[in-house]
């Protein structure tokens, strides 16, 4: 996986067990990455007090993204490949929430935007470590939100995610599969939020 990033493939990729996938209702689930645990307590919390209190399972992912030296110090463990590229390896997590209602669903966007997505630097009432771009998707159509793919590969009981925009995925899914031919890619539409696409096309809020 590492080696697809050093060769400009994608410029990132989680993996997850596939036992640990929820198999909630698409039509009322969102799945949302974080890295912080105190994060997702307040989140939940969060929710719950403003009458969401959907069902709720986390599952710890294992993610890795290209790390430029421009953005100064990692906070992450890096990895230098022999091209000189670094790779941010980090522990992190989906907590996929079930809602109640489709309309429940759709609320969630205003409530990430008001409490869990940094504007500025200090903004001030935000939950623990608000990210410029959070990262949360919905496998059926939602207003608002922006078309991704996700390309996934099967790696014995493990699944590898790597997120595409629309016009790379058939690319990629060739790149992989002229390399490891071996390797079955499945492709996923998404809906993202707003921030994660603008990351995507390589802004940073």
């Amino acid at each position: 996986m590492n080696q697809f990033i050093d060769k400009g493939y994608t410029t990132g990729y989680n993996i997850i067990d596939k036992d640990d996938l929820s198999h909630f209702n698409s039509l009322r689930m969102i799945r949302y990455g974080h890295n912080n645990i105190r994060h997702a307590d307040q989140l939940i919390y969060l929710m719950r007090m403003k009458g969401f209190d959907p069902k709720v399972q986390l599952s710890v992912k294992s993610s890795a993204f290209l790390y430029l030296a421009k953005w100064g110090k990692p906070t992450y463990p890096v990895t230098t490949l022999p091209s000189g590229k670094m790779i941010a390896i980090a522990k992190e997590y989906n907590l996929d929430f079930e809602f109640k209602s489709v309309q429940r669903k759709a609320q969630f966007m205003a409530l990430i935007n008001q409490y869990a997505k940094k504007d500025s630097k200090n903004e001030k009432g935000l939950i623990y470590e608000a990210w410029w771009q959070p990262f949360y998707r919905s496998y059926t159509p939602m207003k608002g939100y922006k078309v991704l793919m996700e390309n996934r590969i099967a790696i014995g009981n493990y699944q590898a995610q790597l997120m595409v925009l629309p016009e790379d995925a058939q690319a990629q899914t060739r790149h992989i599969q002229n390399d490891t031919p071996k390797m079955q890619v499945q492709t996923i539409k998404t809906w993202v939020n707003p921030a994660f696409y603008r990351y995507m096309k390589g802004g940073y809020k």
